[in-house]
């Protein structure tokens, strides 16, 4: 079966379209894709098809450098996350990467990286020259049952929330931007809370490409929920979640020292399930972390997988362009 690629020129209908294909997740939505736009970041949307008939989609960013003089040997085609198509067997999955790949050559593009961000899908390139990259990610599976959905969950996380609400604590779904202040301040406090206690740092910005500003369009687009626990009116937990189709992820969360006390984050998680499971979403990604928490909350180990192709050009400008991925390391973005 032959597949062939094509643009996307009318972005307006993508989520439409996107959404025929039950592996469409929120990295796969305009909404995310638009968050990043900028003169380097420019949003690109592609469409696989075959005997005339689409099979599946890939949204992603065209990363140009900063300097016009460097885009012969640094212009990358990035996804966060690999296709979503019709058929998501290890095959299918393959042919489709490879045709990308073709297409990136044919456009001029130095590289090619797809992530596997929510990608819990294997696949392979046969012979290519290809880096595969593995990451850990932990998934919770809500296609069952709401009772098989909280039974997975440990006793201890039941019992946290039923105490926090015995506190006093409610619990609240929010669509409101100017929540993301709270968020990130309360993130904060987590930050220096783990840093106190396990000498361990971490950023928000953890996923590439993203910053206070994307951030910011995020919590401001129809894909991004968040989730709060309050005691009266004070905010003492506050949780970030994207969801697109019948996918979430869940991006961010922070929480007061009284929260913690309160045992709000458990509460959070608790209710934030139970919702979106009654939403019709089927699976919600936790990320990496903290394994043992979210594994509590009746998350799975998932392996996801992604690729970088770095060998689009020829000798000479593979060298160029992987010295220049290395003095990226050495020089702080403008």
């Amino acid at each position: 079966m032959a597949v062939t690629v094509e643009k996307v020129l009318d972005e307006t209908s993508w989520d439409e379209f996107i959404t025929r294909f039950p592996s469409a997740g929120p990295f796969h939505s305009r909404a995310w894709i638009r968050c990043f736009k900028s003169d380097h970041l420019v949003p690109v949307y592609l469409r696989f098809v075959s005997n005339g008939i689409p099979v599946g989609g890939v949204a992603g960013l065209i990363v140009e450098p900063r300097m016009a003089i460097l885009k012969p040997i640094d212009r990358r085609l990035f996804f966060f996350s690999g296709p979503a198509l019709a058929s998501m067997d290890r095959i299918s999955i393959g042919e489709c990467m490879q045709v990308l790949n073709r297409y990136a050559v044919d456009q001029q593009f130095t590289s090619l990286i797809s992530l596997g961000r929510d990608y819990p899908y294997a696949y392979d390139w046969g012979n290519s020259r290809v880096h595969l990259q593995f990451m850990h990610e932990l998934i919770i599976d809500l296609s069952s049952s709401q009772e098989q959905v909280v039974i997975r969950m440990r006793k201890s996380i039941r019992e946290q929330a039923r105490k926090a609400e015995r506190s006093g604590l409610t619990f609240h779904p929010q669509q409101d931007a100017s929540t993301l202040p709270q968020l990130l301040n309360l993130i904060a406090n987590t930050q220096l809370r783990r840093m106190n206690k396990s000498g361990v740092s971490f950023s928000p910005y953890y996923i590439h490409y993203l910053d206070e500003k994307s951030l910011r369009r995020l919590s401001e687009s129809s894909i991004a929920r968040f989730f709060v626990a309050r005691r009266g009116t004070e905010v003492l937990c506050s949780l970030l979640v994207f969801t697109f189709a019948k996918r979430a992820y869940a991006l961010l969360i922070g929480c007061s020292n009284e929260g913690y006390q309160l045992r709000a984050p458990a509460f959070v998680w608790f209710n934030v399930i139970r919702l979106l499971k009654g939403a019709g979403i089927e699976s919600l990604n936790l990320a990496g972390g903290n394994a043992f928490a979210k594994v509590s909350l009746g998350a799975e180990h998932r392996t996801c997988t992604g690729s970088v192709s770095p060998y689009l050009k020829g000798p000479v400008l593979n060298l160029l362009f992987q010295t220049s991925r290395w003095a990226d390391k050495f020089i702080a973005p403008a």
